[in-house]
């Protein structure tokens, strides 16, 4: 599990949250995110709250440790995240799609991804 960052989940509607990506006490440079999903891609969508330009992806069967296979919308942010500057990210589903939010992991290394604890829980760790 990640400790530089850790992250909130607010609603704002059945089929809209915004995730609040916080970094704990330093500048983190390389903002990657897998956000982790049973939806596929035509029922999901994310993007970066107040940014023009943010690089988005969306890789299905992605295959976490536990032997888990999910799918993954990437989201990598062109600025930086501080304890002051956090990272807002929208996700919205189609209407009457159920929503699936599995978790969010943070890019450690390449190819290598680490789970971010939602903040005041105690999530287990995966990798993927």
């Amino acid at each position: 599990m990640s400790k530089r960052f850790s992250y909130s989940v607010e609603n704002i509607s059945n089929q809209e949250i915004r995730l609040r990506v916080e970094a704990s006490h330093y500048f983190e440079p390389v903002a990657k995110f897998l956000i982790l999903t049973n939806n596929s891609r035509s029922e999901i969508k994310c993007s970066e709250v107040g940014a023009g330009i943010c690089n988005t992806g969306f890789s299905e069967g992605v295959k976490l440790d536990s032997g888990l296979e999910v799918n993954a919308f990437v989201l990598g942010s062109m600025n930086s995240i501080t304890p002051k500057i956090p990272l807002n990210i929208s996700v919205k589903w189609t209407e009457g799609v159920e929503p699936s939010l599995l978790g969010l992991m943070h890019l450690v290394e390449e190819n290598r991804w680490k789970t971010l604890p939602v903040k005041g829980s105690s999530q287990n760790s995966q990798t993927a």
